[in-house]
């Protein structure tokens, strides 16, 4: 597979995408296109399921609240939280193996709010021992404004943080 330009791999995305056969690396270059976008003279489709659904109408079904089964309290004072990050895919089983983004993201960090952190006497850049009731890694922090008061939030990417407990 040997690809001159960025529009080779996407031509060939879109000419084995149906819901993508309409988009092309010169028309994306004028303005986005929102997909499915299923022939070269479709103008993208501005929202899915207007009219109707593609497969049916949806199923919704009621859920039962359960409260978090544990909550800050003295001990541990604040929240932790995981997720994704941007620069890459799921935990990178795929990402990783680029060689690049590792320039973008190459160690995980601990999100802190800035209250949180004064009153914890952190600042960025400090390697934080984070516990739970669950275990403990150390990570880089990194103050925040985005992450609420109460709460810290790290991704479950890195296997040297390992914050998962599946």
């Amino acid at each position: 597979m040997q690809y001159a330009t960025a529009s080779d791999i996407f031509d060939e995305m879109a000419a084995l995408t149906p819901s993508y056969r309409g988009i092309s690396y010169a028309r994306l270059e004028r303005g986005g296109i929102q997909w499915p976008c299923p022939h070269s003279g479709h103008p993208g489709t501005a929202y899915l399921h207007k009219d109707n659904f593609s497969h049916g109408p949806g199923k919704f079904n009621p859920v039962v609240y359960v409260p978090p089964a544990e909550l800050p309290d003295a001990g541990y004072p604040l929240l932790l939280s995981t997720g994704r990050r941007y620069f890459h895919y799921h935990t990178g089983t795929m990402t990783w193996r680029t060689g690049a983004l590792e320039v973008h993201y190459g160690n995980e960090y601990l999100e802190i709010n800035q209250v949180d952190a004064a009153a914890l006497g952190i600042t960025d850049g400090d390697i934080a021992q984070v516990s739970s009731r669950c275990g403990l890694v150390k990570v880089e922090t990194r103050i925040s404004k985005v992450v609420p008061q109460g709460l810290v939030f790290t991704s479950f990417l890195f296997p040297e943080v390992a914050t998962s407990t599946n």
